[in-house]
């Protein structure tokens, strides 16, 4: 799943961001399961840049590469699906 999103509100961004967080949530029980190992995983991700923002499900970003937003939401899918308290902060 790929949403596409128009530029001009952080907060709308950020409450897609987290819906996203929370609906993919179940389907990380594949990745590490140590704050580690999903950080080294993240950190093999291609960053990938955008000319239209697109926010993607943590599945595609493994496969594809993605952006900070894209990374953000595979991060707090994973951190939601073991009742780690997260937040999206963007600045």
């Amino acid at each position: 799943m790929i949403r596409f999103v128009e530029f001009g509100s952080y907060d709308r961004l950020a409450d897609l961001m987290s819906e996203m967080a929370v609906k993919f949530a179940p389907k990380t029980d594949t990745l590490p399961n140590t704050p580690r190992g999903v950080y080294d995983l993240v950190r093999q991700i291609p960053f990938r840049d955008e000319e239209v923002e697109t926010l993607k499900a943590p599945a595609v970003t493994i496969r594809d590469g993605g952006d900070c937003d894209d990374k953000t939401i595979l991060i707090c899918a994973w951190a939601i699906r073991r009742k780690i308290p997260c937040r999206i902060v963007m600045a």
